[in-house]
Formats: structure tokens, C-alpha cells, sequence
């Protein structure tokens, strides 16, 4: 319809006509382009609060479970803590058993610095980090990733060095426990085995839940700093989410 009434005005030589056609369609294509434009935006701003809301469940996640983690842990290393003041004192009092029979059940049980990945890695195998339309943000979590692999690392490395002191220490230890155990589960005194007056003129021993402590505190530490990471991270998704409500 168009062409035929193009040909009639080139033919009429109306070429006012041929121009105002030509603008037409002009116009035409520039507004197709532009409504192209407007609805692949707004796609793509849909797709980013939805990967924002998710990120931010994640960051949620990582941090309910990091700080559960931390506390395990710090509890573990306070109670390691007992056992040698009990072991400097070469005195058990009722009270302290069962804190001293824990403290050696759950010393070395450590766990390494925790952050959800799944929306994180998703966005990096389909090279989708772009639709995060702040780059500051981009920035955060890369640097909030970095900072969790290298604890990560680290980790690792301590996890290594407490690992003779802990085969030591259940080396003379014996543990009357039947059958699986949470790993929060709480022991009795008689839950363990030991021979407290050996443990007390036993150096070696007294070394090992040191050294397990001292470890043990610096892994609290590398969860304090990866979960203060996360959180960052976290209020920085959730101000960009602000722009959706």
C-alpha cells in the first residue's frame, strides 16, 4: 500500500509527497526501534530486581549460617579455654566437667568461612554480571568474593596445622558415644574417658588444645570478616533494590 502510493507520487514527480512518505517511514522505524529499545529495558531492569531479590536471599543465608558457624566455633575455642585451666590447676571440679568434656569433644571441629554461590555463579556462567546496572555494586561482590577465597584459603592452611594436635589429643582420649551426633550435640562427663592426673603432667597435651584454641580464635575471626563482608555486600544489593520500590 505504501510502495504503490510511493510509485504514484516518483510517477506524479509530487515530490513534496515522496519526502513526507519517506519521513513517514522514517518515523515509523525510529519509533519501532525505540519501543524495541523501551521493552528490552524494561526486561532486563525486571531480570535484574529479580536477580537482586535473589542475591540478597543468598547474602541472607550466608550470614545466618556464617554467624552460626562463628558461634560454634567460639564456644569451641572458649571451652578449650576451661580444659587448660583446668589442666593449670590439675583441679576438675563437678561443675566444670561436663564444659571440660565438650571443650575436648569438639576441639578442631572447625568450619571454613560460608557464602551462598548459586545466584553468584549463575551470573558469571552466563556472563550476565552486566545486567547489575551499578557498577559499584559489581565491584562489591567481586571484591566480597576475592575476600572469601582467600579465607577460604587461609582456612584451609590452619585447618592443616591443627590436624596433628587433634590426632593427639584422640589419641588418648576415648569417647563413649553411640551412634551419629549432630554436630552441636552436647556430652556428659560420662561421655569420656580420661585419666585427668596423666592429662595434668602431659605437656604434649597441654600444647595440643592450646594450639587448637589459638587456631580456633583465628578462624572466629576470618568468619567475623567475611560475614561483615557479606553484610556490606547485602545493604549495597538492597539500596539497588530500593529503585524498585
Amino acid at each position: 500500500m505504501l510502495l504503490r502510493r510511493v510509485m504514484k507520487h516518483v510517477n506524479d514527480q509530487n515530490w513534496f509527497a515522496v519526502v513526507l512518505d519517506f519521513l513517514i517511514v522514517v518515523f515509523g522505524i525510529f519509533v519501532g526501534l525505540q519501543v524495541d529499545n523501551w521493552n528490552e529495558e524494561r526486561k532486563a531492569r525486571a531480570e535484574e530486581q529479580i536477580y537482586l531479590a535473589r542475591l540478597s536471599e543468598d547474602a541472607s543465608g550466608s550470614v545466618a549460617f556464617g554467624e552460626t558457624m562463628r558461634n560454634f566455633i567460639y564456644q569451641g575455642a572458649n571451652r578449650a579455654g576451661i580444659v587448660l585451666r583446668a589442666l593449670d590447676e590439675c583441679s576438675l571440679d563437678s561443675e566444670t566437667r561436663a564444659d571440660f568434656a565438650n571443650g575436648l569433644y569438639h576441639l578442631g571441629k572447625l568450619f571454613p568461612p560460608y557464602m551462598v554461590m548459586g545466584t553468584i555463579d549463575e551470573l558469571r556462567s552466563t556472563g550476565k554480571l552486566t545486567i547489575l546496572q551499578s557498577s559499584e555494586l559489581r565491584d562489591q561482590l567481586n571484591t566480597t568474593i576475592r575476600q572469601f577465597e582467600r579465607f577460604s584459603l587461609i582456612f584451609n592452611d590452619a585447618r592443616e596445622r591443627t590436624l596433628p594436635h587433634v590426632e593427639y589429643v584422640d589419641s588418648i582420649v576415648i569417647y563413649r558415644i553411640n551412634g551419629p551426633q549432630s554436630g552441636d550435640v552436647e556430652i556428659t562427663w560420662d561421655d569420656i574417658e580420661v585419666d585427668f592426673d596423666n592429662l595434668c603432667s602431659d605437656p604434649r597435651f597441654y600444647t595440643a588444645v592450646s594450639s587448637v584454641r589459638n587456631y580456633s580464635y583465628d578462624v572466629v575471626a576470618w568468619h567475623d570478616a567475611t560475614v561483615a563482608a557479606i553484610k556490606r555486600f547485602r545493604s549495597a544489593v538492597e539500596s539497588e533494590l530500593d529503585r524498585f520500590r
